[in-house]
């Protein structure tokens, strides 16, 4: 019972029974490739950060109520991962897939303030890590995740005189 068995030419008699052995049982239909979907860029931040030995916790929210869809709101709205680190603090990261342009804009310009605040208090530091492939060997075609990291500090807050 159970059991499966698939006809063809090249099968003893191409009856369904099972005496001869001559028929092959045919494996469950395998898994969609939809279960096996990839992490997303905070699920391997964190993993990246407990091989540090860094205990570490997501900290953006899901606000189903932002927006007509739903928005995801970050710490302070600029913070989706904390980390305890022994020598330096409590680290809050940003992290993103390969949009680092993106989210360094983001954190410079738009949300300055929020980032001076938390550099400023002490105790605290702010990283960008945004997630990309590489190749694990030159030449290869062994792609591997690899985190781009940017320790942000209050000089990249500053104001950027234009010359001309």
């Amino acid at each position: 019972m159970g059991l499966y068995l698939r006809r063809g030419p090249h099968f003893d008699s191409g009856r369904d029974s099972v005496a001869k052995g001559c028929q092959q049982t045919t494996p469950h239909p395998p898994a969609s490739n939809l279960a096996m979907k990839s992490l997303s860029p905070t699920q391997r931040t964190l993993r990246a950060l407990r091989e540090q030995g860094l205990v570490c916790a997501i900290v953006e929210k899901w606000n189903p109520y932002g927006g007509p869809h739903g928005i995801r709101q970050d710490l302070f709205g600029i913070i989706d991962v904390l980390a305890l680190d022994p020598q330096r603090g409590v680290v809050g990261v940003q992290s993103t897939g390969n949009d680092f342009a993106g989210h360094m804009r983001k954190l410079t310009e738009e949300r300055a303030q929020e980032c001076l605040d938390w550099l400023q208090t002490p105790g605290t530091a702010l990283e960008l890590w945004a997630w990309r492939k590489v190749k694990a060997q030159r030449g290869g075609k062994l792609l591997i995740w690899q985190p781009r990291v940017q320790v942000l500090t209050q000089v990249d807050f500053q104001p950027r005189s234009v010359t001309s």
